[in-house]
């Protein structure tokens, strides 16, 4: 039998996807996030790191606050477990092929979010730099609110597993948000 490498099946597929990865409605975008290395911190001896609700850059890695002490860490995927341990001490376990990355933006980004979690994403509830673990349509989703440029951004990270359930969820929310605009 020939060596054949195991390839995840692609969260986007072309039958539901003809543009390739992602979904682009008027007023929403919704696509797989740029490529970043993910750890898990426990437990981690250094201070000032973003308290529960909130995410925030230290040392070029940006640290997502999950509960009281945890954190999600991105940055360049070589060597960061080592960078996150280096620089935060505690425990770092290396998650990267665990999760997805997507991006959604555009003015209609908070309705959309709306339709798939309770949380409120509205600029006041959930502005720049908050970030939130929760249930979308039964599926976990880390996401937090990036700095808008022209319309609301956020970053979200979903379980590999569920991630091409979650994608699907995503695209049926963003033709009810745009169908209702």
């Amino acid at each position: 039998m020939a060596d054949r490498p195991i390839l995840p099946r692609p969260v986007f597929p072309p039958d539901l996807y003809p543009e390739g990865a992602g979904l682009t409605l008027p007023g929403v975008r919704f696509a797989e996030g740029p490529a970043r290395g993910l750890v898990h911190l426990a437990r981690p001896s250094a201070t000032g790191l973003p308290g529960p609700g909130r995410w925030a850059e230290h040392h070029g890695l940006i640290l997502i606050a999950l509960a009281p002490g945890q954190w999600l860490v991105e940055g360049p995927e070589a060597g960061l477990e080592a960078d996150a341990a280096a620089h935060f001490g505690g425990l770092a376990t290396e998650v990267t092929d665990g999760y997805v990355p997507f991006r959604l933006s555009g003015p209609l980004a908070p309705a959309v979010l709306a339709r798939l979690s309770s949380l409120d994403y509205g600029d006041d509830a959930f502005p720049v730099g908050a970030a939130a673990r929760t249930p979308m349509m039964q599926i976990g989703v880390v996401i937090r609110r990036l700095a808008d440029e022209d319309a609301p951004a956020f970053a979200l990270e979903t379980p590999r597993s569920t991630a091409r359930d979650f994608a699907h969820d995503m695209r049926a929310a963003m033709i009810s948000a745009r169908s209702r605009e």
